[in-house]
């Protein structure tokens, strides 16, 4: 990442005592003549005449009497004092393009709260503040244990609804009337698809139909189809300027292209189906591009009972072998007609 610094610009303080605006190179109040504080807060100011001492450093607190002096003085310009044992101000803050009014008319950078544009002279438009209206405070009541009774309520309810539908269970006698069983297999099948990718992540078995330029990432030196991308702050000197300071980054473009490739792609799957308990699926012999992927069983068994027909389904192959026609089971029912358990 490049950063340099491309010009400078003279800063804005505001009196702590008179609340006057001053420029930033000036060291004492223009209209009480109070001294620059030393925690000075500055904001930007685009006046270029007043910054012919921008470059030379940040300025120096007089140890004596608190005045601001030039970063080139050696005593003190309001009492003479040595400036060896001064405080330098200290500098790096970045300042927020916020504090700049930009004139609408010609585009020049005013300091925030300017009446009339310093370039050309138009006026800006100052809103009117707009106070609102006190509202009176809120009021609220301690919430008590009798407010929470309702939704106590509701919890045990639906507590007890769930045990009653799902957990609360009988005993039901079942015969088993008949018991089947369906298998989905996979197929995959080696054709040419169509993909995307970027260029250099192809494989060497792809052949590209076209490619167009996208934004690939973003880097601190210039490459090959790269764009640079540059951003500007303004950074406090230490001594009323700013430096005005360019960060620039580039945005690297690459081939992202569509290609075609031979490889393996799912296919519709195979669903066979059987009765009995020996569930065992003839699968067909597929052609040399086609192959077997996995599979998933499904067996099903159905009891008749006093409730009538109840069906329950398990994917353990060596359990559902168990149940043969015409076997008398003992089932623990729920109360929405589902087997829970089973037992001889």
């Amino acid at each position: 990442m490049s950063r340099k610094t491309i010009g400078h610009v003279e800063l804005t303080w505001i009196c702590p005592n008179c609340s006057t605006r001053n420029g930033g190179l000036v060291k004492s109040c223009a209209n009480c003549g109070a001294p620059q504080p030393e925690n000075v807060e500055f904001i930007l100011d685009a006046d270029a005449k007043k910054i012919d001492r921008a470059t030379n450093g940040a300025d120096i607190h007089c140890a004596y009497c608190g005045t601001r002096n030039p970063a080139t003085a050696t005593v003190c310009l309001s009492c003479g004092g040595d400036l060896v044992s001064g405080v330098k101000r200290s500098a790096g803050k970045v300042l927020s393009e916020k504090d700049v009014l930009t004139c609408p008319e010609c585009g020049f950078k005013n300091p925030k709260g300017s009446a009339v544009c310093k370039q050309c002279g138009v006026p800006f438009s100052t809103p009117v503040p707009t106070v609102p209206m006190a509202r009176p405070p809120e009021t609220r009541s301690a919430p008590r244990p009798w407010m929470f009774l309702p939704v106590l309520a509701f919890l045990l309810l639906a507590c007890s609804l769930i045990w009653l539908l799902f957990f609360k269970t009988s005993a039901v006698y079942g015969t088993v009337q008949s018991a089947n069983w369906e298998t989905t297999t996979a197929i995959e099948v080696f054709t040419t698809v169509t993909r995307q990718d970027w260029r250099d992540e192809i494989p060497s078995q792809g052949v590209i139909n076209g490619c167009e330029l996208r934004s690939y990432g973003v880097q601190d030196q210039p490459a090959p189809n790269s764009k640079e991308i540059c951003t500007t702050e303004i950074v406090d000197s230490g001594d009323g300027t700013g430096a005005i300071q360019e960060t620039c980054v580039y945005e690297v473009y690459a081939d992202y292209c569509s290609y075609d490739i031979d490889a393996w792609v799912s296919a519709d799957p195979l669903v066979t189906q059987g009765e009995g308990t020996q569930a065992t699926a003839q699968l067909p012999i597929l052609s040399a591009n086609e192959r077997y992927g996995s599979s998933a069983t499904t067996y099903s068994i159905f009891f008749d009972t006093n409730q009538g027909v109840l069906k329950y389904t398990t994917d353990d192959q060596a359990y559902y072998s168990n149940f043969t026609v015409g076997s008398e089971w003992m089932l623990s029912v729920n109360k929405l007609g589902g087997i829970v358990e089973i037992s001889r």
